[in-house]
């Protein structure tokens, strides 16, 4: 888990990156796509590890799922840090970040289960 300003660092180095043609928006969407499977295997992968230990606090991780760009607001709120980093103010995060939380707010918490089943 990323603190703010290091987000803000990161999203802003990609951002760059696309003002000068270092990378196209696609290779951008298509690497973050790819981490989002990856981070969903870790996971999973942690939670039935600590299944078979018999860990005592179960993991409050929400799967992306198989179309993350359409169904997760986390994801979509990391593609549009780096997408509109540009045209925010001195690159500040926190306009993205709440605007998105106020989206998830306004849904109603995401439980595990629900995500499970949305995306299974």
């Amino acid at each position: 888990m990323e603190d703010r300003a290091t987000l803000r660092v990161a999203s802003q180095l990609l951002c760059n990156w696309l003002k000068h043609g270092v990378c196209s928006e696609k290779q951008v969407t298509d690497a973050l796509l790819k981490m989002a499977a990856l981070v969903d295997a870790q996971n999973a992968q942690g939670e039935h590890e600590e299944a078979s230990a018999k860990a005592s606090n179960a993991s409050n991780y929400v799967p992306y799922g198989p179309d993350p760009a359409r169904e997760s607001v986390a994801f979509q709120a990391a593609l549009e840090l780096v997408l509109d980093g540009a045209h925010q103010p001195n690159g500040y995060t926190e306009p993205i970040l709440y605007s998105k939380r106020r989206q998830v707010k306004a849904h109603g918490p995401v439980t595990k289960e629900e995500a499970t089943r949305e995306f299974a």
